[in-house]
């Protein structure tokens, strides 16, 4: 930006008297045009390297937000809740929170199955973020991290996502006699 005297800092200047304090308020007024250049050549700067900076965090993390259902009957065979097509190559997904609640009037008993496992996708189930005391699926039962019956794993609570390139599923350790539908949602970011 150049800063050079309009007719308004002109008139400033004729007006004053005498010419010594003239030359001051030309040198100030030549010298506040210089810093201001200067500042606003940096703030471009500064811009310019948050741009990069958001850009570079964007194409680095992603989040997500995803719902499915669990049965009772099936509650054995796992639901998915985040696809592991839908992780990029060389990410993990990392749950931040989930909650989970009972849709109808019938708790979840009877059966084989006895614990809700929020799990990475893999074919085991070593890795998993959270496990729910089913004696907590009663009717109109919302759960979340911090409700009786959760425990959290060291995958959720240190934050170490799942393993590369696995998505999360919900599922039991057997299928129930009976229980209303279990309302899944988990959330958290790629990265």
């Amino acid at each position: 930006m150049h800063v050079a005297f309009t007719d308004d800092r002109a008139e400033i200047l004729d007006r004053m008297t005498p010419d010594g304090q003239r030359a001051a308020l030309g040198q100030e007024i030549l010298r506040l045009g210089r810093e201001q250049t200067g500042i606003l050549a940096t703030l471009g700067e500064l811009l310019g390297n948050l741009e990069a900076l958001s850009d570079r965090v964007a194409g680095e993390q992603s989040y997500f937000a995803r719902t499915a259902t669990l049965t009772a009957s099936t509650a054995g065979t796992r639901v998915p809740l985040l696809l592991p097509t839908e992780i990029p190559s060389g990410k993990r997904a990392h749950p931040l929170g989930f909650h989970l609640l009972t849709s109808g009037e019938t708790a979840w008993a009877g059966g084989a199955g006895s614990t809700i496992l929020l799990v990475d996708s893999g074919t085991d189930e070593i890795y998993r973020f959270a496990s729910i005391a089913a004696s907590q699926l009663l009717p109109g039962a919302f759960l979340g991290p911090g409700s009786e019956g959760v425990t959290l794993e060291a995958e959720f609570g240190m934050n170490l996502g799942a393993r590369e390139g696995n998505g999360i599923d919900i599922v039991a350790d057997g299928d129930f006699a009976e229980g209303s539908d279990l309302s899944v949602t988990v959330f958290g970011y790629l990265g």
